[in-house]
């Protein structure tokens, strides 16, 4: 590689507040003249025995690391690089990479079986002439933020603790498809998308929630679910209702931030006892407006 680069390195599934400061610190240091600020991270099955599920997909995992001051992204197929052993990791960000500058936190390991950890990667760069820089863990409320408890959060439908953590509001951006428009029939017309296997998913129930359609951003009522009232025999589907939106717009993408942990879901007797639920969730729509 023709230039230098400062290389912030990790996964950083969801980019929370803990990952941002590792960005920011190659940020700083790509301010250098003749450094560009970059980040390292892995594509694949990171984790095949643990089966991990991911906060963001890749693509918005890119957008949010680049949102930080990050100019380029090295997305490494974990499979090309989980058999190298930790100075041959090393080796290959300098010469593929041009890392002239490595960046991680405290609990970064690397290298076959995971062998290498900080003390391995500070005494591998100082041989390699590479300078280093470790970030220390960033706390909230005397406790690590971590990937891992931010997905715990959201599969318990603690939203707005995940959120914080996040440093911004947890979203799905997916394509909508077509459902059997019985909301139509009621007056909630809503749209419905499929959370792709690999991402996390949140507890089952009603949230209320933000929506970016079409350039603008509409409040409304998000369930993820089953639907029992109405017997739906598939796997759990995110169904939205947009206040103020009633367009078709099957086929696009469209994000949907989750903002609060409303209720769980009821099998009504009969879609009126549904439609007067409806009706008492759109009114919680403006305490959050």
């Amino acid at each position: 590689m023709s230039y230098k680069t400062a290389v912030a390195i990790g996964l950083f599934d969801g980019v929370h507040l803990g990952h941002k400061k590792v960005l920011e610190t190659a940020v700083q240091i790509g301010i250098e003249p003749g450094f560009m600020p970059c980040a390292a991270t892995f594509t694949g099955d990171i984790s095949p025995q643990k089966k991990i599920k991911l906060i963001l997909s890749e693509k918005d995992r890119e957008n949010h690391i680049k949102q930080c001051g990050i100019k380029n992204v090295f997305s490494i197929d974990f499979n090309d690089i989980k058999n190298l052993s930790p100075v041959d990791f090393i080796e290959k960000l300098r010469d593929d990479y041009g890392a002239s500058h490595i960046v991680c936190g405290e609990d970064f390991r690397f290298g076959k079986d995971r062998a290498g950890d900080i003390n391995t990667l500070a005494e591998l760069c100082e041989k390699l002439g590479i300078g280093f820089t470790v970030t220390p863990e960033l706390l909230f409320e005397n406790e690590k933020i971590s990937s891992g408890k931010i997905r715990t959060l959201l599969e318990n439908g603690e939203i707005e603790a995940a959120n914080e953590l996040l440093g911004y509001d947890f979203y799905y951006n997916l394509r909508i498809i077509r459902g059997k428009e019985i909301g139509r029939k009621l007056g909630f017309p809503t749209i419905n998308q499929v959370i792709p296997s690999e991402l996390v998913k949140i507890k089952n129930g009603v949230y209320l929630s933000k929506i970016e359609v079409e350039k603008k951003t509409y409040s409304g009522i998000t369930n993820f679910g089953i639907k029992p009232t109405i017997n739906y025999a598939g796997e759990p589907i995110l169904e939205t209702y947009i206040d103020g939106f009633d367009t078709d717009i099957y086929g696009e993408k469209v994000k949907v931030f989750v903002r609060k942990y409303l209720r769980t879901e009821i099998k009504f007797n009969n879609l009126e006892e549904l439609k007067k639920q409806l009706e008492e969730d759109k009114l919680k729509i403006n305490e959050w407006k």
